[in-house]
């Protein structure tokens, strides 16, 4: 006889194995995939079938590349035409650009440097140059060496930056800036922060004039206050109003002027 907790155990390591079992017939392996595209596995190519596309894909490339020597040189082109070169000295065989860029002191020419030098790094090509002068002259040839020593369109392209940088140069670059750049940056925060408070608050405004009254809500306007209607003595006396016929007309067309939690009020006679 098997008591209680044995058999248990012997239940529970039945339905174990049975799991195991179950689990270890999914891990199937899964087949090979062929790494050929579609059309080579199905296709027999032969060998003058793929010399023609060999010869179609090269005279492709070389077409390409006519088109894209014909779009640089029209690219140039425009960038000649809006002035974009002025001052540089190009080679007669178009070897490389040249100009000098004068300034007035070696830290202008140096942030001159820093701002072209960003652009070059972007565009991955650079210039070479040398100052002279004391610092406050730059010395620049642009080529392309990958172009076997050629002016190309990078050369050009760079040449038209380095103007545009050195008019930027001139006109803002100052030797001792009244505000440092931290503190610069920390004004532009303060205005941005004063004009969205401003704005904010506008808005608040607005939405408070904005806000429908208890009419326009339909509800019935709060009463300002309980005073009842009180005819004055002399209103009677004097023959104004004579009988509650006139003194009720009396009350609707004053009704603006008072205001009633009842349509109740009460009239102060004179016996």
């Amino acid at each position: 006889m098997l008591n209680s907790f044995t058999a248990r155990r012997l239940l529970r390591s039945h339905f174990l194995a049975t799991q195991q079992r179950s689990m270890s017939a999914l891990l199937v392996p899964l087949a090979q995939r062929d790494q050929l595209p579609f059309e080579l596995r199905t296709t027999e190519q032969t060998d003058a079938e793929i010399a023609l596309l060999e010869k179609d894909f090269k005279a492709f490339n070389i077409r390409c590349s006519e088109e894209l020597k014909e779009m640089n040189q029209n690219r140039i082109t425009n960038i000649i035409e809006r002035g974009g070169v002025e001052g540089w000295d190009t080679a007669a065989d178009l070897a490389y650009l040249q100009k000098a860029f004068q300034f007035t002191s070696a830290s202008q020419a140096q942030y001159f440097v820093q701002n072209v030098g960003k652009f070059c790094s972007q565009q991955d090509h650079h210039p070479e140059w040398s100052v002279t002068d004391g610092g406050k002259t730059v010395q620049v040839r642009l080529t392309s060496h990958f172009a076997n020593n050629k002016a190309t369109l990078f050369d050009f392209q760079l040449a038209e930056h380095m103007n545009q940088q050195y008019k930027v140069t001139q006109k803002w670059f100052t030797q001792y800036p009244l505000l440092s750049s931290r503190a610069f940056t920390s004004w532009k925060i303060f205005i941005a922060s004063f004009i969205l408070f401003n704005f904010t608050l506008s808005i608040g405004f607005s939405w408070g004039r904005s806000y429908p009254s208890a009419t326009q809500r339909g509800k019935a306007p709060q009463a300002v206050h309980n005073r009842p209607l009180i005819v004055a003595p002399w209103e009677i006396t004097t023959g104004a109003l004579r009988g509650d016929k006139q003194v009720e007309l009396y009350a609707l067309a004053n009704v603006d002027t008072y205001a009633f939690k009842t349509n109740t009020f009460s009239v102060n006679k004179i016996i």
